[in-house]
């Protein structure tokens, strides 16, 4: 469809048949000198069955000896930070048995209080509406 002209499109589809022997042709620029047509990308079927242009793709294995170390390096990254994530655990100051259940009962208590003050609104509201709506 892209460069078909408005009207040859309307003509198509109200003939209603597919190849009515009509041409579109793609609009001239001024002048009468068309333009070249860009080359045609190679397209391929990917995993998912869609098509799309040719990818290059990359090599398996690593190209390089600079690849490959890094690959070696990525495991001594990880286990030191791992180590250093567990030496932070260790700096913690984790909280006591008295401040661990004044802060829980804090918690339940707001909850308690919320929760209460939505029922009410909840209400209050419901029964504007109701009466406001008939």
């Amino acid at each position: 469809m892209q460069g078909r002209s408005v009207s040859k499109m309307a003509d198509n589809d109200k003939s209603g048949e597919k190849g009515s022997g009509k041409r579109a042709t793609r609009p001239r620029p001024e002048g009468g000198v068309r333009s070249p047509r860009p080359p045609k990308t190679p397209r391929v079927k990917g995993d998912n069955g869609a098509t799309g242009p040719a990818r290059a793709k990359k090599p398996a294995v690593p190209a390089t000896e600079e690849q490959a170390q890094k690959a070696k390096d990525w495991w001594s990254r990880l286990r030191r930070y791992l180590k250093s994530v567990r030496s932070e655990f260790g700096r913690i100051t984790w909280p006591g048995r008295n401040e661990l259940r004044s802060a829980t009962i804090v918690v339940i208590a707001t909850l308690v209080v919320v929760t209460f003050y939505l029922y009410v609104v909840d209400k209050l509201m419901g029964l504007f509406f109701t009466r406001l709506g008939g």
